[in-house]
C-alpha cells in the first residue's frame, strides 16, 4: 500500500499542480525523503 501511495505522489512531483496553498519546495522535500525510505524497505528485504 506505502508503494503504491507513494507512486502517485511520486507522478504528482513529476506533473506538478499548483495549488497555491503548499509551497512546492515543501512538498518536494516530503517526496524526496518518503522516497528514499521507500528504496530503504525494499534493500532491506
Amino acid at each position: 500500500v506505502v508503494n503504491f501511495v507513494l507512486r502517485l505522489v511520486w507522478i504528482e512531483a513529476v506533473m506538478p499542480i499548483n495549488t497555491g496553498k503548499v509551497d512546492l519546495r515543501v512538498v518536494e522535500f516530503v517526496v524526496a525523503s518518503l522516497e528514499v525510505i521507500r528504496r530503504g524497505h525494499w534493500n532491506y528485504y
